[in-house]
């Protein structure tokens, strides 16, 4: 009692001060205290984990071979005829240069 006396006699800046230096300590210790356990957390995490894999292995898909078709000048020619009469049919411009002169 006799201290608590003391201390609310002192100056108002001088009970600030001492506030303010027993905060400072307490939020460094408890911030050691803090960081220890983080490592303590963290050790124990790599020990638990050492051998086995955190993430589940990515499943093996196997992506089929796709082969693209070769043409000849002479199937080209025919597919472009084709596709002439087609458009004539149904009215579609039949060459690019066309849709680019109409856009």
């Amino acid at each position: 009692m006799k201290f608590l006396k003391k201390l609310q006699n002192l100056p108002l800046r001088t009970r600030k001060m001492i506030l303010w230096l027993t905060t400072g300590i307490l939020g460094i210790i408890f911030f050691g205290i803090w960081i220890y356990s983080l490592q303590q957390h963290i050790e124990r995490f790599q020990q638990n984990y050492q051998n086995k894999p955190i993430i589940a292995p990515f499943p093996k898909i196997e992506i089929p071979e796709i082969k693209v078709p070769t043409f000849s000048e002479e199937e080209i020619k025919e597919m472009e005829k084709e596709f002439q009469k087609k458009a004539k049919e149904l009215e579609l411009p039949t060459s690019t240069t066309q849709t680019l002169k109409n856009q």
